[in-house]
């Protein structure tokens, strides 16, 4: 099986020495034991296998995804990104969703939503290693038990499946946090302050391997005949020259005063084809306190942004009606 190991939450970067090629006794060993450390942004594990960049245009052209990291000019973060090169100078492959392959674990985050006595005799079919994480009973936690459990697959499983299986999942393990089966999701391997070492606990339990197949998919309803004939009819009016002038003029005077729907504004127009003079001019009414250049900097990292995103303009004209989100 093999996993992925990243320095700690900020690292973006699948290298080849992150990837680790094991088998579970090892890895369960390896899941078993806590390090004493002072804070818990350390070592962190991806139950996942990566893409691997063989070569760009392909890897690119298939929607995977490079590594960036952001620029610092005079003491400050910009919407400059620079991709991460490697020795060789190629780009590392990114840690986000579009660029797993496949699962070989399934991981899951209690955070205090039942105790370590509950959870072994709910779990105790499975094979699975559980171990305490940082937060275990501690005074930010109200006392309660905070722990991981891992679950090695009996098959790897593909990941759209993860997605398509993530609730019946969620269901299985009694839990709402949509964040714990987050597709690129990391998990700190077990630590603790040192004082706390005598409250660490991990187990092995022996059983049975998940089976990730008995997990029933969400079935997307598929559209009608006439639905579809009425949302190509939709956009072909959102595309003709009169309504996409009309768009400009109206978010001209749409004013929203928050960053992050003018940068999805930004990312919307580059994907409809809209001009970066476009944005500019309509960066005045929106956000009046932005210039030009500030427009023009959120528009190059909106360029980066396009290609991984599905805005479009149905968002725009969601702004425009004060419909959109502030996310």
């Amino acid at each position: 099986m093999q996993v992925t190991i990243f320095a700690n939450r900020f690292d973006n970067c699948v290298r080849d020495e992150c990837r680790s090629d094991t088998s579970w006794p090892e890895l369960a060993e390896q899941l078993s034991l806590h390090s004493a450390v002072s804070q818990k942004d350390t070592l962190m594990l991806v139950p996942a296998e990566f893409r691997r960049l063989d070569n760009i245009h392909d890897f690119v052209a298939s929607g995977g995804v490079l590594a960036e990291q952001q620029v610092w000019e005079h003491g400050r973060e910009t919407d400059r990104y620079r991709t991460v090169l490697g020795p060789d100078l190629r780009p590392f492959v990114a840690r986000r969703a579009d660029n797993i392959r496949q699962y070989w674990l399934l991981g899951v985050d209690v955070d205090g939503q039942m105790s370590i006595t509950t959870a072994r005799a709910k779990f105790r079919r499975y094979e699975y290693v559980g171990a305490t994480s940082f937060g275990h009973r501690t005074p930010e936690k109200r006392g309660r038990d905070a722990f991981r459990l891992w679950f090695p697959l009996a098959t790897p499983m593909p990941a759209a499946e993860m997605l398509a299986r993530k609730d019946a999942m969620l269901a299985w393990i009694g839990s709402s946090d949509q964040s714990t089966l987050a597709r690129a999701r990391g998990f700190y391997l077990p630590s603790c302050r040192p004082e706390r070492l005598v409250l660490a606990q991990s187990w092995h339990n022996q059983g049975q391997w998940l089976d990730w197949t008995s997990f029933a998919p969400v079935v997307q309803p598929q559209p009608s005949d006439d639905l579809v004939a009425l949302r190509a009819a939709l956009r072909r009016d959102q595309q003709s020259p009169d309504r996409r002038q009309q768009v400009l003029d109206r978010l001209a005077c749409t004013p929203v005063r928050y960053e992050p729907v003018w940068a999805n504004v930004a990312v919307a127009m580059v994907r409809e084809g809209y001009r970066r003079e476009d944005f500019v001019a309509v960066t005045a009414g929106m956000m009046a306190e932005k210039t030009a250049v500030d427009a023009e900097r959120k528009w190059r990292a909106a360029e980066r942004r396009a290609g991984r995103s599905r805005l479009d303009m149905g968002y725009l004209i969601n702004v425009i009606r004060g419909k959109h989100q502030r996310q």
